[in-house]
This record gives structure tokens, C-alpha cells and sequence, in this order.
């Protein structure tokens, strides 16, 4: 499982964003940027809530907290997760904001299956539903 500077990391670059600039957008050095990317120092609470917020993401999946550890990979299997909710025929607007909102998504998920496993030997995902 991904540790913070990596999602940290992983979160820059899929914004295309030096670490010079993901400082100055939420204002820090590039120097303390580089140091959580290497994971030799620890952000401030305050940094935390601000790279939160730029990127949208809980709070909790940038300290890999609870289900937002697994963040990437429960995203994975979103699409499987939608297409079982039309199936069942959940609400239109339900299924859009699913789609749409990632946040919400995973904030639902404990309310939408069972559970789901992952076997990282195999790289395989199980979805279990509620009866």
C-alpha cells in the first residue's frame, strides 16, 4: 500500500505540476515539497488540509486512513460497482452522482457491498454485494 509521499507524489504528477509549483499553490517550498516526496519530513497539519483541498481528495486518503488507503484501488472497481447498481435499479441521480463525484463514491461504498478483497498475490478483486 501506497505510503503518503507516494500518493503525494502520484497526486503532483497527475497534474503535471513541479514540485516548485504544487509549493507555491499552496504555500510551501519546493524544499518541503521534495522532503515529503522522499519522506524525510512529515507535513504540518495545515499543509496536510491544503493538499487536501487542491487535490480534492479526504484528508484521510493522504494519510492512508481507513478505506481511503485504498482509495486507487477501490476506484478500480468502480465501473463493476455502477453496472451492478443499474442492475439493481438505484435511483438515476444516485448513479450520477456515483459516477461523477469520487468522494462520494467512496463514502457510499461501505453502504453499497459487503466487501470487497483484494488479493494482492493474484491482483485479483471480489466483490461481494449485500444479499
Amino acid at each position: 500500500m501506497p505510503d503518503f509521499s507516494e500518493r503525494l507524489k502520484k497526486l503532483r504528477k497527475s497534474k503535471n505540476l513541479t514540485q516548485k509549483q504544487l509549493g507555491e499553490n499552496i504555500g510551501t517550498s519546493e524544499r518541503g515539497i521534495q522532503n515529503y516526496e522522499l519522506g524525510t519530513r512529515k507535513p504540518t497539519y495545515d499543509i496536510l488540509i491544503s493538499l487536501a483541498k487542491y487535490f480534492n481528495v479526504p484528508l484521510d486518503y493522504l494519510v492512508g486512513n481507513g478505506i481511503y488507503a485504498y482509495w486507487d484501488k477501490v476506484l478500480e472497481v468502480k465501473p463493476i460497482i455502477i453496472e451492478k447498481l443499474y442492475e439493481l435499479q438505484a435511483p438515476k441521480e444516485i448513479i450520477d452522482k456515483l459516477e461523477t463525484d469520487d468522494n462520494f463514491f467512496l463514502k457510499c461504498i461501505p453502504a453499497i457491498v459487503d466487501k470487497i478483497v483484494f488479493d494482492d498475490t493474484s491482483k485479483e478483486i471480489t466483490i461481494h454485494f449485500f444479499a
